[in-house]
């Protein structure tokens, strides 16, 4: 018999990013933010991005920059003022992030 995952929430979310992928998280009774460890991308760098259930669904969204310190990351995401990506469901979002991937380089193409 096939075990029927579990519907992601906001603490198994938590979790998740806690397990997985090099990162600060503050989580509130309606949100979960994390400033992550962006070196994969740009060395000394940080990203954030933040959850939140809405209907039953958890929703994530990343702030389209990268940020020098973690304060400036943390700060960013307080103001909720930065650019940030459409917030997406969690399948989709994990499908397509590259936050958790091991052994993993990503090559940073300046125009």
């Amino acid at each position: 018999m096939k075990k029927k995952a579990k519907k992601m929430t906001l603490p198994l979310f938590y979790k998740w990013l806690q397990d997985n992928v090099k990162c600060e998280l503050r989580q509130t009774k309606s949100r979960v933010d994390a400033v992550i460890d962006a070196s994969v991308i740009e060395a000394g760098t940080f990203a954030a991005l933040f959850a939140i259930m809405e209907g039953g669904e958890l929703l994530i969204s990343e702030l389209t920059d990268r940020f020098s310190s973690r304060e400036d990351a943390w700060a960013a995401l307080e103001a909720v003022q930065e650019e940030t990506a459409d917030l997406e469901p969690f399948a989709q979002w994990h499908q397509d992030q590259f936050w958790s991937a091991k052994n993993v380089k990503v090559e940073m193409i300046q125009f």
